[in-house]
């Protein structure tokens, strides 16, 4: 049975979400946050083609952070104010992390084996592999983040995007190379075999993972299991942040997170798929692809993010 999670970014998200607290039930999420037409139609659009039964069903886990930026990072209090709203409302909670750096490595794992001391079903998502590797050294049920899901998610890469160098190639000689890049592109590397033992050496027995335009193409061997965020792709991110405001404090570099009330939306003289960045982070609405991964009976888990996670 699939089970169903909500994705928030931090506890001011999960303020606005006091009825959805109460009932479990996604009908009752507030939705996305910024006034911003994209993020209103996937989630819409996931709410739309949702199975009924899953829709229906109470959902029983928050994951609560934000991958994409350390400055996000929730501080000591925030983390235990969401945490207390979890267990207050009776949901179980996986932590998402962003990359660690060395410094932050230690004091964040001794805090999130604090903070999941005594829960049942408490779980960190790791996104470097360092992280990943001392969590679970430190007895901490630990999942493998979409930084560590490999798979290319570029919006041009798809069924129907024919690469440059070969527009004039012969449409035959076309047709079969897009096939054996498609082919090599959608294959899902924790199911390979030295990838699932790298896995179960690091006690890993999850993955996040995302709708990317190839598509996913599973081996018959499971290796772990796979949770599918929907409906946003991560495409890439870092570099200087285009709406940042820093100041020093006490000797700390601190942000203003203007990401979460502003937005950039990237235009193409072509035709492509819409992107969305947030602060240095770009995205894309990966909606017209629900139907094709809702087919797909790999996941047992569905992340349900009503806005990119900032």
């Amino acid at each position: 049975m699939t089970e169903l999670a909500l994705h928030f970014p931090g506890t001011a998200a999960l303020v606005r979400e006091t009825k959805f607290l109460s009932s479990h039930i996604v009908d009752d999420v507030v939705g996305p946050n910024r006034p911003l037409p994209a993020e209103s139609l996937a989630w819409g659009a996931v709410l739309e083609k949702l199975p009924a039964s899953l829709r229906s069903a109470p959902c029983r886990r928050l994951y609560i952070g934000s991958e994409f930026c350390p400055y996000l990072t929730m501080s000591g209090s925030e983390l235990e104010e969401a945490m207390e709203t979890a267990r207050r409302n009776s949901f179980s909670v996986t932590l998402v992390l962003p990359v660690l750096e060395q410094t932050t490595l230690k004091p964040t794992v001794n805090s999130m084996v604090e903070l999941g001391r005594g829960l049942e079903d408490f779980e960190v998502v790791a996104n470097d592999w360092g992280t990943l590797a001392e969590l679970a050294h430190a007895g901490v049920a630990v999942s493998a983040g979409r930084f560590l899901f490999k798979m290319k998610r570029l919006p041009r890469v798809g069924q129907d995007t024919v690469p440059a160098m070969l527009e004039t190639a012969d449409d035959d000689d076309t047709a079969a190379i897009l096939a054996r890049q498609m082919k090599e592109l959608a294959r899902f590397a924790p199911d390979e075999a030295w990838f699932a033992t790298l896995l179960q050496r690091l006690g890993v027995r999850r993955v996040e993972t995302e709708m990317v335009p190839q598509g996913v193409s599973f081996s018959e061997t499971r290796g772990v299991d796979a949770s599918l965020l929907l409906p946003w792709t991560y495409v890439t991110g870092g570099g200087d942040c285009p709406v940042a405001r820093f100041a020093t404090r006490d000797g700390a570099t601190v942000c203003a997170r203007r990401c979460r009330s502003t937005f950039i939306l990237p235009s193409y003289p072509k035709a492509a798929w819409r992107l969305l960045q947030l602060g240095h982070t770009v995205f894309f609405p990966a909606h017209p692809l629900l139907e094709y991964y809702l087919r797909t009976d790999r996941y047992d888990r569905y992340v349900l993010e009503p806005g990119p996670a900032m």
